[in-house]
């Protein structure tokens, strides 16, 4: 039997349902061949990456953020994309 959550985790939503497995393989685009050349030529050097900073009024909380996220992932599978090589 599970226990009973008391303090502050009771006021944590239920975690998100996990992320659907891999639908198809799918070939890789000559863009993403390119990165991924990239990413093994170079390990760990930011190539290809872009990041953003926003700033916002009021505090985030990061649980909020992680279901709004997880949602969007769920509802676009090209965000789902891994490399298997």
């Amino acid at each position: 039997m599970t226990p009973p959550i008391i303090g502050r985790d009771a006021l944590l939503p239920a975690p998100p349902p996990p992320v659907p497995a891999v639908d198809a393989p799918l070939p890789l685009v000559p863009l993403q061949e390119g990165m991924l050349l990239h990413a093994v030529r170079a390990p760990g050097s930011g190539v290809d990456i872009e990041q953003i900073v926003l700033r916002t009024r009021d505090r985030l909380r990061a649980v909020d953020l992680h279901a709004a996220w997880h949602a969007v992932v769920l509802a676009e599978p090209m965000l789902r994309t891994a490399f298997s090589w």
